[in-house]
């Protein structure tokens, strides 16, 4: 009897030590070690600038329409927690640790890329890439290295910290959240003393290349093939880079359009076409660090007589970038790049054979064209 009330006084007392030293964390924070965080992020705002129009218009241009989901994925620097979960929807809600953490999150799932659009090195922060995959053409007359065109995708990559007297406190830590800003801004909610919300910007990584040229004699063309090297397959995402490895595309079979120029007996025209990419490899953005060979145009077309005409241009030193109203962008930086689309005038006129047209094959658009009009023909 007397031992057992004895180990108990020195249960208490060592209870008691416990309770009254100096340097202690809240009970609070050994019985609920985490803190609740919605992490949202508005896919019709960019990191470049407030939006003013529609909402379905943004969408559309960036990623062929609102996404109906995401993948987050997070690194906790000091206890090397690692988080990655796809939801639908726009938000996704964790249970986290104090630690400081980097984000990096992309619309959709990886799995609906595949196959053509793959993650490497996933584990790492760093060095995480998301590449098309290379191949070789099937026709004969192209042996380059081909990469496939992207789907639409945009990233958001932020680090915030969670710290111990947000798991601890109840009271309110931070100001209320009053307007988006570059990267994430974390705030408490309403919902939950230790619930907070993470708001997020992505920046679209898809790139609208424009390609145009003057055509002379354009009733005897029949089809087109074309194609461009030096296009980067991919990115890195948590440095929102493009990565140095380049391959050739093939342009947008669909999206070819004719437009009729000036008198129509000269028989002159303009052909469009626009295909998505990821952009310029890193290195070459500037236009100074470009030169003429780095891409190149190439351009098979079938005659209404069934002959073929091959056409080969160095456009390496005329690739510019425009905004979405199709004016002329300046750019100093690489950081300047967002945003942007990329637009090629190749200036030579192909001159066609004169053939009697046969009213069928080459299915474009025809519109008028006036000289020094605005070009634009929407985003992908």
């Amino acid at each position: 009897m007397k031992t057992t009330r004895y180990l108990t006084l020195c249960l208490l007392a060592v209870v008691m030590t416990v309770l009254t030293s100096c340097y202690r964390r809240p009970l609070e924070v050994l019985l609920n070690e985490r803190v609740n965080v919605r992490i949202t992020v508005n896919w019709l705002t960019t990191v470049m600038g407030d939006v003013t129009k529609e909402d379905s218009v943004i969408a559309a241009k960036y990623y062929g329409g609102t996404p109906n989901g995401m993948t987050l994925m997070l690194w906790g620097m000091n206890t090397g927690e690692r988080f990655v979960e796809s939801v639908n929807g726009n938000y996704i809600d964790v249970a986290l640790k104090p630690d400081t953490y980097r984000l990096i999150i992309f619309n959709d799932r990886e799995d609906e890329f595949l196959p053509y659009q793959r993650l490497y090195d996933k584990d790492s922060y760093d060095n995480m890439t998301m590449r098309l995959t290379h191949y070789i053409p099937s026709r004969a007359y192209w042996s380059n290295d081909y990469i496939y065109y992207p789907d639409p995708v945009g990233v958001a990559v932020d680090t915030f910290q969670i710290t111990d007297e947000m798991v601890a406190r109840d009271s309110l830590i931070f100001a209320p959240y009053e307007d988006y800003v570059k990267g994430g801004v974390l705030q408490n909610t309403t919902l939950d003393s230790r619930s907070y919300e993470i708001l997020e910007k992505a920046t679209p990584m898809t790139v609208t290349l424009y390609m145009k040229c003057k055509v002379k004699n354009r009733e005897s063309l029949q089809s087109i093939e074309a194609s461009i090297s030096g296009m980067s397959d991919g990115f890195y995402l948590s440095r929102v880079n493009r990565t140095q490895e380049t391959g050739a595309i093939e342009l947008n079979s669909k999206a070819w359009e004719y437009y009729a120029v000036g008198d129509p007996g000269e028989a002159l025209g303009v052909i469009t076409n626009k295909t998505a990419t990821f952009g310029l490899p890193y290195g070459k953005e500037l236009l100074s660090e470009r030169n003429a060979a780095d891409n190149i145009l190439s351009l098979r077309i079938t005659l209404t007589n069934g002959d073929v005409q091959e056409y080969s241009f160095e456009v390496g030193k005329n690739i510019r970038y425009i905004t979405p109203e199709g004016r002329e962008a300046q750019i100093r930086y690489r950081e300047d790049l967002h945003d942007l689309q990329l637009e090629i005038d190749l200036q030579d006129v192909i001159v066609l054979p004169p053939l009697p047209s046969r009213g069928a094959g080459f299915d474009a658009r025809v519109a008028e064209w006036e000289e020094g009009g605005t070009f634009d023909i929407g985003g992908f």
